[in-house]
């Protein structure tokens, strides 16, 4: 942990459709405990999990972030959580487009989606087997 409290600011984003995420927000603090809750809650409840995240830079000195986005991503930041606290706020920092050109989990036009997965599918394979083999060790 970087500073004495938290290294992760968790922000939310509000949509092109007006929604905003993550649909449920943490108050305050979490720790790896409280973000297995968090995800727990989303399971339940139902509920977009896209937020913003400001890192702090020394972090990075201990924790390469994977230079892919989609669904590797959640497996990274639940391991960043087992390291690193994050304050969470509710306040808006970011605007996401549900139609945004490079976007594979909301584009639902085969001509446009396969192509991408395909060109993809080596970096996710990649960042996968990173993500796994770190998932092995202890916190």
């Amino acid at each position: 942990m970087v500073g004495p409290f938290f290294s992760v600011l968790v922000t939310a984003y509000k949509w092109d459709d007006g929604h905003v995420d993550p649909a449920i927000m943490p108050e305050g603090i979490t720790d790896y405990h409280g973000r297995l809750l968090w995800l727990e809650a989303l399971a339940v409840h139902g509920g977009g999990s896209d937020a913003g995240h400001c890192i702090h830079r020394a972090v990075f000195e201990t924790a390469t972030y994977i230079d892919r986005r989609g669904p590797m991503e959640g497996v990274w930041e639940l391991n960043l959580a087992r390291r690193e606290k994050s304050l969470w706020v509710p306040e808006i920092l970011g605007l996401e487009h549900g139609d945004a050109a490079n976007s594979h989990s909301r584009v639902a036009i085969a001509s446009r989606l396969i192509p991408q997965l395909l060109g993809d599918a080596p970096d996710v394979l990649r960042a996968a087997a990173w993500v796994g083999a770190r998932s092995l060790r202890s916190p």
